[in-house]
C-alpha cells in the first residue's frame, strides 16, 4: 500500500471510494444494452445523437430491445456502441481500430480503457513486477483480481492521485479526483458518499 501513495486514512478513503463506483457492476464493462436516454446521459457531451440511436433501444417488446428505427437492437449494436464512443474519433484513448472501444473497453477496479493505457500498463507491470505480459494482446487478463487491483494502483499514481487525495477530504477535492478517473462526472454524487463512508470507518 505505501507503494501506491495509500500511506494514511485519507488517502486511503479516497481510493476506494473511487474503486467502489467505478467497479460497482462487476470488473469488466459489459456491451450490456442501453437505452438512448441513458446513452445521452453518459455519452452525449461528445457523441452523436443520431449516432447514439443506432446503438441503443427506446422501449421493449415481447422481449427485445427496439431501436428507435423500429429495428430489433442486436448484440453487435452493443458492442459497436463501446466501439463508438470510445473510438478514435471522440476521445483520445490511442485506439486506432473501429474495433479497439470495445476490445480495450474498460477493465479492474478502476474501469482501465483505451489501447494507450492497456499498453503504458503493460510497459509499468514490466517494469514494477518483472512481469512479461502484454495487456494488449491479453485484455482480460485485467478482470483477474490481481491485476484489477494493480491496474488501479497504476492509474492512481501515474495520474498524480495519490498526491491530489492528500490535499483534503471537501467534497470538492472528491470531484478533483473523480475528474481524472471518470472524466464525464459519472456518478460523482455517488463518490462523495462512498468516500464519506469509508472516511468514517478508517
Amino acid at each position: 500500500m505505501l507503494t501506491y501513495g495509500l500511506n494514511s486514512c485519507l488517502t486511503k478513503a479516497h481510493f476506494v471510494a473511487q474503486i467502489a463506483a467505478e467497479s460497482s457492476t462487476g470488473l469488466k464493462e459489459a456491451a450490456k444494452a442501453r437505452t438512448l436516454k441513458r446513452a445521452t446521459e453518459l455519452w452525449g457531451e461528445r457523441a452523436s445523437i443520431q449516432e447514439l440511436k443506432k446503438y441503443t433501444y427506446v422501449s421493449i417488446y415481447k422481449g427485445n430491445y427496439i431501436k428507435s428505427d423500429g429495428t430489433t437492437l442486436t448484440f453487435e449494436d452493443r458492442k459497436n456502441l463501446l466501439n463508438y464512443v470510445y473510438g478514435k474519433d471522440l476521445i483520445n484513448l490511442g485506439n486506432y481500430l473501429w474495433t479497439d472501444g470495445f476490445t480495450f473497453r474498460g477493465r479492474g477496479f478502476i474501469q482501465l480503457t483505451g489501447r494507450y493505457n492497456y499498453q503504458k500498463f503493460t510497459d509499468w507491470n514490466k517494469k514494477t513486477f518483472h512481469e512479461n505480459i502484454d495487456f494488449t494482446s491479453n485484455p482480460d487478463l485485467i478482470t483477474q483480481a490481481k491485476y484489477a487491483a494493480r491496474s488501479a494502483a497504476f492509474f492512481w499514481v501515474t495520474n498524480n492521485l495519490d498526491q491530489l487525495a492528500k490535499k483534503g477530504s471537501d467534497s470538492k477535492n472528491v470531484d478533483l479526483i473523480t475528474g481524472v478517473v471518470n472524466p464525464s462526472m459519472n456518478g460523482s454524487s455517488t463518490r462523495k458518499i462512498y468516500f464519506k463512508k469509508y472516511w468514517n470507518k478508517l
